[in-house]
């Protein structure tokens, strides 16, 4: 066996995805929020991402990418808007935007 590094691993780009990007404002419908941490084009487990949205609700502020390198969050709102998703690890950020809008 070789030697376990005592420098953690991190990753070198994250990604992040919303689906869907348009979502009804009634504080039930969701949108799925799912970030992918890689290093070296690999997958990478156990980061911890930060989400910090501009409005809204997040069912986890805080997830442990998985196996497949992805971690997951949903947000809801009552409140019409844009809501800037910002993703964060080790120095490293993405955003993205979800609009909720009122259903006529």
């Amino acid at each position: 066996m070789g030697e376990a590094s005592s420098v953690e691993a991190q990753p070198d780009r994250i990604s992040i995805f919303v689906y869907p990007n348009r979502v009804i404002a009634d504080g039930n419908e969701k949108s799925k929020i799912i970030v992918v941490a890689k290093k070296d084009q690999k997958s990478m487990s156990g980061v911890t991402i930060t989400f910090e949205p501009s409005m809204g609700k997040l069912s986890n502020t805080k997830q442990v990418t998985d196996s497949q390198g992805q971690a997951v969050t949903y947000i809801s709102s009552n409140t019409a808007g844009e809501a800037k998703i910002v993703a964060k690890t080790d120095g490293l950020s993405k955003e993205e935007t979800v609009t909720f809008f009122y259903q006529r």
